[in-house]
């Protein structure tokens, strides 16, 4: 990471929709100089350019570079990567695994020539499955390599209990862990709605309602966009967790993160509570869980641990 009074670099790899909204908080709070690359010729320069000339309405200053080559992007202190293919209606996250895989390796390979300390944080779907790929292919170390699901899961679920509850969603510590998929894990045990334990407001009616339509939460979104999926919130998501890098702001997040006995599992990454700041993940935190929820925890593991094994 550069001096304090210095912008650090964040490399937006992946111009599409999230990419865009991503770039575009990040501007829009000054945090860091942006550089854009897309393989689809033009794009990270058109994205650039459109960027650049909303600093004067929205007040920001920062450099914002498009790029060639990934070579380009290689002093880059922080990689926020969204390039793949997206969902469309009718598909899991699952259904993107093997070309997904292929872009993911091949950015990994190139970018493991990054500075020692650049930090990766992943977004391509499906993305416990994208990180451990990444983590593989780049041989970087795990800390440096995060995985923003939780942070999206989490907050689709205050918002649904929000919904249901009629309390703003920023009165509700809402906590997913597990997978970036169906098999996500919302833990009421460790959500609070205005400071009170969830499982005190919500009725079983009503957390089963609310999880059901959190694991269904993109999939929704995609059924009406039709010809493409949910980039608003997962770029807002994508930026909250570059912010916490940047500002060292050591918060308790929901990440992925590539686990090596932690909650009893290995060899795949997993959403899980970690603290995370300018060194990326500082450390992950073994709470706690009620037995039901360590449970689906292990079926959530299985699964990625599952599709890892049938990537091509």
């Amino acid at each position: 990471m550069p001096l304090k009074n210095e912008k650090p670099k964040v490399a937006i790899i992946g111009c599409g929709q999230v990419g865009t909204q991503a770039a575009t908080l990040l501007a829009l709070n000054s945090l860091c100089d942006l550089i854009l690359y897309d393989v689809i010729e033009g794009l990270s320069k058109g994205r650039a350019l459109d960027l650049s000339q909303a600093a004067v309405p929205s007040v920001f200053d920062v450099s914002i570079t498009a790029v060639n080559s990934l070579e380009e992007t290689l002093d880059a202190d922080i990689f926020l990567i969204t390039a793949g293919k997206s969902r469309l209606p009718g598909m899991s996250r699952t259904d993107l695994v093997n070309v997904n895989a292929e872009i993911i390796g091949k950015i990994a390979k190139k970018l493991s020539f990054s500075k020692k300390d650049s930090i990766f944080v992943v977004v391509t779907n499906p993305l416990d499955v994208m990180v451990s790929i990444f983590l593989k292919k780049s041989g970087r170390d795990r800390a440096k390599i995060l995985g923003m699901g939780g942070i999206l899961d989490s907050a689709r679920l205050a918002y649904f209990i929000s919904k249901e509850t009629g309390i703003s969603p920023l009165e509700i510590d809402a906590w997913v862990l597990g997978a970036h998929s169906n098999t996500m894990v919302p833990c009421f045990s460790l959500t609070r709605i205005k400071g009170q334990p969830a499982d005190e407001v919500l009725s079983s009616n009503q957390k089963e309602k609310i999880v059901e339509k959190t694991r269904m939460g993109g999939a929704e979104i995609v059924s009406y966009l039709k010809t493409g999926s949910a980039f608003l919130a997962p770029g807002a998501s994508a930026a909250k967790l570059v912010k916490t890098i940047v500002e060292d702001e050591n918060f308790l997040l929901p990440v992925s993160v590539y686990l090596d006995g932690e909650y009893g599992f290995q060899g795949a990454a997993l959403g899980v509570p970690a603290i995370v700041g300018r060194n990326g993940i500082e450390r992950i935190v073994e709470i706690k869980l009620l037995p039901s929820e360590l449970e689906a925890l292990k079926v959530s593991f299985k699964e990625v641990k599952e599709i890892l094994s049938k990537v091509n």
